[in-house]
């Protein structure tokens, strides 16, 4: 029959298509396929799969490399929780200039006005990048601390026990094998379980930096991957030698988990679908629900944080450049509105002070 004819072409052009993927139900050849004496679970499943994988390997092959690794980290686990987040308190809720920045953001779509200049001087950051790299200002420090907080507050909620910003010597005088200014971002003890250790990172997986951008762009998750293995090298034998599990977690800034991240999560949350503190049992409905609750939040967080970020350096690269380095409350009296840049800038400050 035509159809069947069309099917082994098919089958044989996939086959050439995914020639190294011997994991999938194209390692077995068409002729071996006797579809009406043997059964295939999930067949259609199992092809389509096949197809949409090779048209999303498509996609991002012809895609430059800062858009196809934006792809993959807007699609990672995590990435879009902030989409499905019900609007129920100021958590969840997004102003609009608020949502408006995040959409830009996880959309590619440069941000409104002409591209601003950093106060370091760069110009011509038409998605942000720069602006989410940038370590100059307190911007980058309070998103971190913003994420730690929430994170702790989280695990508070679980019955543990918490501490943010430690330093090493407090946890013991005798790490003094470490630098002295070593600190946790998170101390989390429960139970008779091993204490954790954590420090809370967020990494941009599309920076202005060539050479870190094709590091990130090798796969889903390689940013945080990376990061992760960094604060590895860093804490781990300083944990190891207090008598601490470490864990890294790690966020990528369009929200995709790094994996201990993601790992740490679940398993906090079927920890406490079984605590007292949660009706005093485990199933894992409640677990599921709780993991999902605290994506959303995590994502929230994260997304709220960025265009809060995005609106304060537009803002900061619009002012007078005698006044760009000031920490002080800004003087509107001192702006120069002379183009769309700066009024954008300030009205997305304006709307972020009133809502």
């Amino acid at each position: 029959m035509d159809w069947v004819r069309q099917a082994a072409i098919g089958w044989s052009a996939l086959q050439s298509i995914h020639s190294a993927q011997s994991n999938t139900i194209l390692q077995h050849p068409w002729r071996s396929l006797r579809c009406e004496s043997e059964t295939f679970p999930h067949l259609q499943r199992r092809l389509t799969s096949v197809i949409h994988q090779h048209q999303v390997s498509s996609l991002l092959s012809s895609l430059p490399t800062r858009e196809s690794t934006r792809l993959l980290s807007v699609s990672g686990t995590g990435a879009g929780a902030f989409l499905t987040a019900l609007p129920t308190s100021s958590q969840t809720s997004f102003a609009n200039h608020e949502l408006d920045l995040c959409i830009r953001l996880r959309l590619g779509i440069p941000l409104p006005g002409p591209s601003p200049s950093c106060v370091c001087g760069y110009t011509n950051d038409t998605f942000g990048d720069h602006f989410l790299t940038c370590n100059r200002g307190g911007e980058i420090q309070s998103r971190h601390n913003h994420l730690r907080d929430l994170l702790s507050s989280i695990l508070s909620s679980t019955n543990c026990s918490t501490q943010r910003e430690v330093p090493a010597l407090n946890v013991h005088p005798n790490a003094t094998s470490s630098p002295t200014n070593r600190r946790f971002d998170l101390i989390i003890r429960s139970g008779a379980t091993m204490p954790i250790s954590a420090d809370v990172s967020i990494i941009h997986p599309t920076p202005i930096n060539t050479r870190s951008l094709s590091r990130y762009s090798a796969s889903q998750g390689s940013a945080a991957l990376i990061r992760e293995q960094t604060k590895r090298r860093i804490y781990q034998p300083l944990s190891t030698q207090l008598g601490m599990q470490f864990i890294p977690l790690i966020l990528e800034s369009y929200g995709t988990y790094g994996p201990a991240f993601a790992s740490f999560l679940a398993t906090m949350s079927r920890r406490a679908s079984s605590s007292s503190s949660f009706c005093g049992f485990g199933n894992t409905s409640l677990a599921a629900h709780l993991l999902t609750d605290w994506r959303r939040r995590i994502s929230c967080a994260l997304q709220k944080a960025n265009a809060r970020l995005l609106q304060l350096r537009m803002l900061r690269g619009s002012v007078d450049p005698m006044l760009r380095d000031q920490r002080s409350r800004i003087d509107f009296g001192q702006l120069r509105l002379d183009n769309a840049t700066r009024f954008h800038s300030t009205l997305y400050y304006v709307q972020f002070c009133l809502f």
